[in-house]
């Protein structure tokens, strides 16, 4: 049998990608396929089977802590080695990536040669035999969304952008969405107190709290509920500390577009159902 040769780089790094690519398909005699966000990641590696994964931990839709849960959630592709490439030299980073099952975790910028041996030890410490193992927590796939009412929490206390959000669930045709517009934190706790949602969508400003202190305070009352960070801060080390802590995404209103949110929503449900 010949052997699988494909790498699939996740990354949204252009100037990166293009460089790696040229190096492994010409260099080193691989095949590589590059998505630059993570569903998409996800629904790649699941068709192409690669032989490896090269995984960005910041990017849109998903970021890499939520792509290598899922690839490790899955047994399509948990068997399949992921190396984290990113410019994060964190070691609650590393821990999280490597307690998820990473092969390892590399910070950028990277030696090519070097990143050739990571791939090769981690190719050849991949069994194949293992590819036969189904493990009985990984055989269920989640639920389809469509046809499906799903419940959202939104903490947004902006009216304008929480009138966008509603404007594009009405929009959706496959899902209909059932919403709860809450304008602060305190009204959003007792929503979620009385109340079970599929989802909530969270601003981190608000009139009553702000940043990480907003995050913790609604996952402690919503451990089970996946939540997406929607936020006007740019912020990396933000973004990082919250994806760590248990969020499904992290958007910034700068960067929002209509499509990707959808899939970033429909995509933290699914994950939640694994």
């Amino acid at each position: 049998m010949e052997r699988n040769k494909t790498i699939l780089v996740i990354d949204n790094d252009k100037a990166f990608t293009s460089l790696i690519m040229r190096f492994l398909q010409g260099k080193c005699g691989y095949e590589v396929k590059i998505v630059s966000n993570g569903y998409d990641g996800i629904i790649m590696a699941k068709k192409l089977k690669p032989a490896i994964v090269l995984l960005d931990i910041r990017m849109p839709a998903t970021n890499g802590l939520g792509v290598l849960e899922e690839l490790k959630s899955n047994a399509e592709t948990y068997f399949i080695p992921v190396i984290i490439l990113t410019g994060f030299d964190d070691d609650e980073i590393r821990n999280n990536a490597l307690a998820l099952k990473a092969a390892d975790y590399l910070t950028k910028p990277i030696s090519l040669d070097v990143l050739r041996e990571k791939i090769a030890a981690a190719l050849s410490e991949n069994n194949p035999q293992e590819l036969g193992v189904r493990l009985p927590c990984l055989e269920q796939g989640p639920k389809s969304m469509e046809n499906k009412s799903i419940k959202v929490l939104l903490i947004e206390d902006d009216p304008s952008a929480a009138a966008l959000y509603q404007k594009i669930f009405r929009a959706t045709q496959k899902t209909s969405f059932d919403v709860r517009w809450a304008d602060n934190l305190a009204k959003a706790l007792k929503y979620e107190k009385y109340g079970t949602f599929d989802v909530i969508l969270l601003d981190l400003n608000l009139p009553d709290s702000s940043g990480f202190d907003t995050f913790a305070k609604v996952k402690e009352a919503a451990r089970n509920t996946p939540i997406i960070i929607l936020t006007g801060l740019e912020d990396e080390e933000l973004e990082i500390r919250t994806a760590i802590k248990g969020a499904r995404n992290y958007i910034t209103k700068a960067k929002f577009e209509n499509n990707m949110f959808l899939r970033a929503i429909t995509h933290a449900i699914e994950r939640n159902q694994i």
